[in-house]
């Protein structure tokens, strides 16, 4: 998928079909953590396209660890947000056989996908250590497309 250029506004016409939980863990730490602990979250968004059946599957991965020791990995969840996008013929370039989104609905996906992991997240943390790893609200407009 190649970076939405500046074009026309296109509309999306398209619905969340499906969420999943691909894996979730929790690795409990070695030592008693202090009672104040600042979370670091590493997000990453994949897009998987299924051209024929008009499928996006984009899929979140968060590490969560302490802000002071990244290296130390204390959990890790990874969701599958699956759209059925009914005019993703609209955004392919058939001489590249790629699709090219528009920016604002790059956004749109994504704010959606880190939503939902984000209430998945709470509800599979929820009762451990990481309770109180709240994922912060993210402007999706600070992600980078590859």
């Amino acid at each position: 998928m190649t970076k939405g250029k500046t074009k026309k506004k296109q509309k999306i016409s398209f619905k969340l079909i499906r969420v999943e939980l691909l894996e979730s863990t929790i690795k409990h730490p070695q030592k008693q953590l202090p009672e104040k602990i600042t979370f670091h979250f590493n997000i990453n968004l994949e897009y998987r396209i299924n051209l024929d059946r008009k499928f996006v599957f984009l899929v979140t991965s968060i590490n969560v660890s302490n802000e002071n020791d990244k290296e130390t990995l204390f959990g890790y969840i990874t969701t599958s947000c699956n759209f059925e996008i009914q005019n993703l013929d609209d955004f392919i370039e058939k001489d590249k056989g790629k699709v090219d989104f528009p920016e604002e609905i790059l956004h749109t996906l994504n704010s959606i996908a880190v939503s939902t992991t984000r209430g998945i997240m709470f509800s599979q943390f929820r009762g451990t250590f990481l309770h109180h790893a709240y994922l912060p609200l993210i402007d999706p407009k600070s992600f980078k497309v590859n």
